[in-house]
């Protein structure tokens, strides 16, 4: 259903006219189908049709790291998206001339600027842990264990030979996924919004628009509704889950040296 609603948006959000908003719009609903797909095999391991299933069970052994650092990727893009949104708008409707300057950044450049920095931020998910396959029930069923690179489990299946400094970039960079992939992104999104929604009430434009209104303004009107709804649901759906990341992060879990995660 959340890969049909994400269509079905793209194609009621497409514009013929390649208006910088719309195109984000359309850039967070393939972001949110991408992010379906790469956690389509971690849901289908909740059917036991496919959970007792021994291929399935070493395919999603072997991917599920990867899709998991892919995902983390995907949401920090959603979350830079909708902040970059939150600005357009903000800019649209409160100053129109530094908004004429923002558009004349191509839509392609601030997009792969999100892309990079993202995945700078959030590249140590795929080498975080380390993880190891076993047959377990005299070789019936597979299980899988990950643990930590940065704990010392050398009573667990062999030493820790992980190098220091890998071990200290992998912590600093859980900081700077959580402050600048999570944190800051979502700090200026409610500013900008909240920013958004004030001025709006403030001069009082309609969704309609008078009949004073240009074509023009009428259009900006509705992209701004549209931005303050899907930024407003979009904080209320994702601002609990990484207020407890961040949380976590900063005051993390303690486990034992050689236990698995």
């Amino acid at each position: 259903s959340g890969v049909v609603g994400n269509a079905l948006n793209m194609f009621v959000l497409r514009d013929t006219k390649r208006r910088r908003a719309y195109f984000l719009f359309n850039g967070i609903a393939l972001s949110d189908i991408l992010f379906f797909v790469v956690l389509m095999p971690s849901w289908l391991a909740s059917y036991e049709i496919f959970a007792q299933d021994l291929i399935f069970r070493q395919i999603l052994f072997t991917v599920k790291v990867t899709c998991f650092g892919i995902a983390n990727w995907l949401s920090a893009i959603n979350i830079w998206v909708v902040c970059v949104i939150s600005l357009e708008r903000y800019s649209a409707v409160h100053d129109p001339m530094k908004h004429k300057r923002m558009c004349g950044l191509a839509n392609r450049h601030i997009l792969f600027a999100i892309l990079i920095v993202t995945f700078i931020c959030t590249s140590y998910i795929h080498y975080n842990t380390h993880c190891k396959i076993k047959e377990i029930c005299s070789g019936t069923q597979l299980a899988q264990v990950c643990v930590d690179v940065r704990a010392n489990w050398n009573s667990w299946r062999g030493m820790n030979t992980t190098p220091e400094w890998m071990r200290q970039l992998i912590g600093v960079m859980r900081y700077v996924h959580a402050g600048m992939a999570i944190a800051a992104p979502l700090i200026l999104v409610c500013v900008f919004n909240g920013l958004l929604i004030h001025h709006a009430k403030r001069i009082g434009f309609s969704f309609d628009g008078s009949g004073t209104q240009t074509n023009l303004q009428r259009a900006e009107n509705r992209i701004t509704y549209i931005a303050i709804v899907i930024i407003s649901v979009f904080l209320i759906t994702n601002l609990p889950s990484a207020v407890i990341l961040v949380f976590h992060t900063v005051y993390p879990f303690s486990y034992p040296d050689d236990s698995p995660k």
